[in-house]
């Protein structure tokens, strides 16, 4: 019998597992997704994308596997999800939070690609984290500045795109590296997304 983790491994590199691509005119590919409540729980299907994902979750419990791990959605928090890393998020039908997907092509600055690296490419860190709700309302305005501009009626500014881009990468990086003080406080009443 084949150990389930080696099912798994099997699985995340058989070619069989559905991959996104994320295609926009833009000179660099950019979207946001906000995550709602729905009727009743939601499975995604295991699949992998071209492009980054940041998940920032405000509301709602439920598991994220990302690459063999499961992560457990403890809000408010961030979940990192790379290109190619196989995923599949398993939420509580009270899930809210936002998503933001990227590609890589088309602009980032040296300094926007080191924010990029410490966020997705150190080996030892977990794909999720905490963050706090002051992180968190703050993530969802730049993230809401993002989608303005991508639905600006006459277009995108490519070059605002990836400067809002840019700030949110380097605040994520900086909190990823920070500890939350002890009194992180929690969502209140007031949803910010």
């Amino acid at each position: 019998m084949i150990p389930a983790s080696t099912d798994i491994r099997r699985l995340m590199t058989d070619t069989g597992i559905p991959t996104h691509r994320l295609g926009s005119a833009q000179a660099m590919p950019t979207r946001v997704e906000h995550i709602e409540p729905k009727h009743s729980d939601v499975k995604s299907t295991v699949h992998r994308h071209t492009f980054h994902e940041l998940f920032f979750f405000a509301r709602g419990s439920g598991t994220h596997m990302i690459d063999l791990e499961t992560v457990v959605i403890e809000t408010p928090c961030m979940h990192l999800v790379a290109p190619g890393q196989v995923h599949q998020l398993d939420r509580s039908r009270d899930t809210q939070g936002l998503v933001i997907m990227f590609t890589e092509e088309g602009g980032l600055s040296a300094e926007q690609h080191a924010d990029l690296n410490d966020l997705f490419h150190v080996a030892t860190a977990a794909p999720a984290f905490p963050i706090s709700a002051a992180q968190f309302t703050e993530a969802a305005e730049l993230v809401g500045a993002v989608e303005r501009e991508l639905m600006a009626p006459a277009g995108p500014m490519d070059r605002a795109v990836q400067g809002f881009l840019g700030v949110l990468l380097l605040k994520c990086a900086a909190w990823r590296r920070a500890p939350l003080p002890p009194d992180m406080p929690a969502l209140g009443a007031a949803d910010p997304v």
